[in-house]
């Protein structure tokens, strides 16, 4: 019966560590990457969860300025790969970054976006403003 109680402490305990270890798939790159494919599909829903501290007035602009994207990217034949190139933090900051994204439409059309983002309790975000 020990032997039991031992296991049931064991599993809840690996359970509890990786329930409350920070998320592994928010790195300002991955969230940089997502927020422009996002953008560039106009999936505005998707945008509005990874912006950090925009009213609402302000992301009904981004949704516009993303349906806009998403033309740009339907006459360019469509969103073939998203590269990241690099990430800079700024000086003396762990959470304030700034991504540099190729981008490279169907057409073989290229360019290049910077994304700044924002690490809050361990996930990151992006930062407009």
């Amino acid at each position: 019966m020990k032997l039991i109680y031992k296991l049931i402490g064991v599993f809840l305990l690996a359970f509890l560590v990786t329930a409350c270890s920070p998320d592994k798939n928010s790195t300002p790159d991955k969230v940089a990457e997502k927020f422009i494919t996002n953008f560039y599909q106009g999936n505005g829903n998707e945008i509005k969860e990874q912006l950090y501290d925009m009213g609402e007035n302000e992301i009904k602009l981004i949704q516009l300025m993303a349906d806009k994207a998403k033309e740009f990217t339907q006459q360019h034949k469509g969103l073939d790969k998203v590269e990241i190139n690099e990430t800079v933090f700024l000086p003396d900051s762990e959470t304030l970054a700034s991504v540099q994204l190729k981008l490279e439409f169907k057409d073989g059309f290229l360019k290049k976006e910077s994304v700044p983002v924002i690490k809050v309790d361990d996930k990151w975000f992006i930062k407009l403003r």
